[in-house]
């Protein structure tokens, strides 16, 4: 073999063993199950008592709403901070029309401390995969 092939065999044969290691593992009972889309994440934590706060306006609102949702538009929320709970780990789920608003929300009182807010998306998405 010639300088060149032995100069390019190191490396090639790193570059095999890094990939070979990095290819994730398979499982022989199939593959790993889905994640839980982020409505059943929602109901999940609505269900272990997570605050509901809708962040559409007074008029959506009013259109119909979650059970026991509380209603700050996303661009009050942070001026409304003393509605929320004074424990920033305690669950916040947060929903809007299509997810924007209650991403921006969210954002929002993660920069206030909150840990554990949840971004549920769209109100009729949520109401579709609500539990029966």
């Amino acid at each position: 073999m010639g300088r060149i092939g032995r100069s390019l065999l190191g490396p090639a044969c790193v570059i095999v063993a890094f990939v070979g290691c990095a290819a994730p593992p398979k499982s022989a009972d199939g593959p790993a199950p889905a994640a839980p889309s982020i409505e059943r994440v929602a109901w999940d934590a609505i269900a272990g008592g997570a605050v509901v706060v809708d962040v559409r306006t007074d008029a959506e609102f009013r259109q119909g709403h979650l059970p026991d949702a509380i209603n700050i538009p996303y661009d009050e929320i942070v001026a409304r901070r003393a509605e929320l709970p004074a424990d920033q780990n305690r669950p916040i789920v947060l929903y809007c029309r299509s997810g924007r608003r209650s991403g921006i929300a969210k954002q929002s009182l993660e920069q206030l401390g909150f840990t554990k807010a949840i971004n549920a998306g769209g109100y009729d998405a949520l109401m579709q995969a609500r539990p029966r």
